[in-house]
């Protein structure tokens, strides 16, 4: 177990951050970025704790190494509450209203259009 506060395996932040702990690392995502970033031990051999990313390049915020756990999570709850929503996933949102309102249309035509008129 990684830390004695992490009672549970999965738990969601009332910031839209949810933590997973996964062996010896816990992976951090949010609705606001469609990357992940991930708390783990420094493989240096010494105590401190590092945070990855899956993909790209890690804000310089979050680099550098971070004696505890718990000073990891907050750097990251920290900068994710302060960040705003990435570009891709604030398209996704839109092109999915769009695709919903596309269907609600076509499926409104279709129930006022009289069945016997041509």
């Amino acid at each position: 177990m990684i830390c004695t506060e992490l009672s549970v395996a999965i738990r969601e932040l009332t910031m839209g951050v949810k933590l997973e702990v996964v062996g010896e690392t816990v992976v951090c995502t949010s609705e606001k970025s469609k990357t992940s970033l991930t708390i783990k031990k420094a493989n240096n051999g010494t105590g401190f704790w590092c945070i990855v990313t899956d993909s790209g390049v890690l804000p310089a915020v979050l680099s550098g190494l971070h004696t505890s756990y718990i000073s990891a999570e907050k750097a990251v709850v920290r900068y994710i509450v302060a960040s705003k929503e990435t570009v891709s996933v604030h398209r996704d949102k839109i092109s999915q209203a769009r695709d919903e309102r596309k269907n609600k249309k076509v499926s409104d035509a279709a129930e006022i259009s009289p069945e016997g008129s041509k």
